[in-house]
């Protein structure tokens, strides 16, 4: 199956498409690389990328946007997007440490 040509209008594979928007950010090496639960952080992907990456996913998926304060929330691993996307809805943030309350 070629990675670029995954069905995304009908989002049936929220991974695929994550990894699609990444791939045109940060190429296809890193962004096919990245495992499933890995940092952002720990694999060097900026926060430009990610705000990038991330508004592109939300017209993708028609969620609403997120809130700067809350990027690294929703944008911290390939399964934090899936989630994301899947929710339609960023996840709680934890008001002291800035991360996923969950």
């Amino acid at each position: 199956m070629d990675i670029h040509n995954t069905d995304t209008a009908g989002h049936g594979d929220p991974e695929a498409l994550v990894r699609r928007r990444l791939a045109e950010r940060i190429g296809d090496e890193v962004a096919y690389g990245i495992g499933f639960d890995e940092s952002f952080l720990m694999v060097g992907v900026d926060s430009l990328d990610l705000m990038h990456v991330v508004a592109q996913l939300e017209q993708d998926a028609r969620v609403q946007q997120v809130a700067q304060a809350e990027l690294w929330a929703v944008a911290r691993s390939i399964s934090s997007l899936v989630a994301y996307i899947g929710d339609g809805a960023a996840p709680p943030v934890d008001q002291v440490t800035g991360e996923d309350a969950r």
